[in-house]
């Protein structure tokens, strides 16, 4: 892998280290709750975490489609005193998110590897099924911009069309051989009246996994991701676009 430049500006505003589990049958959210007694300290905030899913069913005798939901709480999210540091502990994973200000890879990773082990503690997870960083830049791009001066991965747009864009959301799922993974790019366009356009790349990079809870193949794997993830951001951006975050 290339070593890319380190940026004195990164237009990170969150960085997530995110694990799914297999946790045994008899684990609650009781146990889950029990961690925040070992990291109230640096996490003073608790809230109980909700995932909701809906459907929409239509066919059947009935000519009236039928919506159905499903869900509930599912682990907790602890917080720092400033909201920057969130570690969520789940019934199907762990994860721990850094928001602006982002400081490092090193920083973020030493703080996964402490409060996994409080989660292990609590939750017992048999293994780990998936590993994945992500994250968000926000890029405030000067007003008029064209997407090509500042990006190598556009949208094109027929020519016979007003080449004007006043919204976008693209949205791209990548394989990568070696190391393996998969990336998922995302590209926003968010309007507003101000002189500069915020646009948001979103940068997803994760793979399947079997291993053990206490196993360095998750940490190996963390930094593998980490390199696909920093080749999916510097390959795509131009050097007009790098050369404002140096």
């Amino acid at each position: 892998m290339p070593q890319w430049p380190q940026l004195q500006k990164a237009p990170i505003t969150e960085a997530i280290i995110d694990l799914r589990v297999v946790l045994p049958d008899t684990v609650t959210l009781d146990d889950l709750g029990e961690m925040h007694q070992s990291i109230q300290e640096d996490y003073p905030k608790r809230t109980l975490r909700s995932a909701w899913q809906a459907s929409l069913h239509i066919g059947g005798d009935s000519s009236r489609p039928v919506a159905k939901t499903s869900g509930g709480p599912d682990g907790y999210l602890f917080q720092s005193d400033t909201d920057r540091q969130v570690c969520q502990a789940r019934l199907d994973g762990f994860s721990l998110s850094r928001l602006h200000p982002y400081h490092s890879w090193g920083d973020l990773l030493s703080e996964a590897k402490q409060l996994w082990r409080k989660y292990v503690a609590v939750a017992k997870p048999t293994s780990v099924t998936r590993i994945a960083v992500r994250y968000v830049n926000r890029i405030e791009l000067p007003l008029p911009s064209k997407f090509e001066d500042y990006f190598k991965t556009t949208p094109a747009i027929a020519p016979s069309l007003p080449q004007s864009v006043t919204g976008l959301l693209m949205r791209l799922q990548i394989p990568f051989d070696s190391p393996p993974a998969i990336a998922i790019v995302t590209q926003a366009l968010q309007p507003n009246a101000d002189e500069k356009a915020p646009y948001i790349f979103d940068i997803d990079v994760f793979r399947g996994a079997q291993s053990q809870s206490n196993s360095d193949d998750i940490w190996n794997s963390l930094h593998e991701l980490r390199q696909v993830k920093n080749r999916v951001f510097f390959e795509s951006l131009t050097e007009l676009c790098i050369g404002m975050f140096e």
